[in-house]
């Protein structure tokens, strides 16, 4: 917003850049009493397209002016990130005194910020770097071996077999008769009475 950012920017990049870590910049602040400021490192494709914040992320700042000095100065460590500006974009610092993301003094104030060295240490890690292979093996070797897997079950898979003769039924008890029961004979269970028609 015009008036309460103070803008930063790098020349197009004449090659990617790996940033992977927490970057650090040194400001000068003009002004009296507490400074809050909001830091951001935006990445600037070209004017068509909107800057991108890395995990949008937003590092709160309170620098403190000591009084009669009328300014101070302070190093800003920015949020850890890990993101790839490609070649020709830009890197953009923002240091603004508002962020929807967070409460603000509510009296009014105005200061000056300005960059106390034009330097922007950014922290890379080159062993992270690798070229571009295929996929590993093992997204390929694994829907395989499950199929292997399922294949062999089946095939070895037997059903219990039955033999002729080979069921036993319990012993009849001696209170148990054959069922249906012959003419004028009683038959009786533990659940019902028969009696047979005369």
């Amino acid at each position: 917003m015009q008036g309460q950012s103070a803008l930063f920017e790098s020349a197009p990049l004449a090659a990617p850049l790996q940033l992977t870590g927490a970057p650090t910049v040194t400001v000068r602040v003009r002004g009296e009493g507490e400074v809050t400021l909001f830091a951001k490192l935006y990445d600037v494709a070209d004017a068509a397209t909107p800057p991108t914040l890395p995990a949008g992320l937003v590092a709160p700042v309170r620098i403190t002016i000591p009084e009669g000095k009328g300014s101070a100065e302070a190093t800003i460590t920015l949020p850890a990130v890990d993101h790839r500006f490609a070649a020709g974009h830009k890197v953009r610092l923002a240091l603004t005194t508002t962020d929807m993301g967070y409460a603000t003094p509510a009296e009014p104030a105005s200061y000056v910020v300005g960059l106390a060295s034009p330097v922007l240490a950014v922290p890379t890690v080159a062993a992270l770097e690798a070229a571009p292979t295929g996929p590993v093996w093992w997204t390929w070797a694994l829907p395989l071996a499950a199929v292997a897997v399922a294949a062999l079950l089946l095939a070895t898979g037997r059903r219990r077999p039955v033999g002729r003769g080979t069921a036993h039924s319990p012993a009849p008890s001696a209170r148990t008769r054959p069922w249906p029961p012959s003419a004028g004979t009683r038959a009786w269970t533990p659940r019902c009475r028969w009696r047979s028609a005369a």
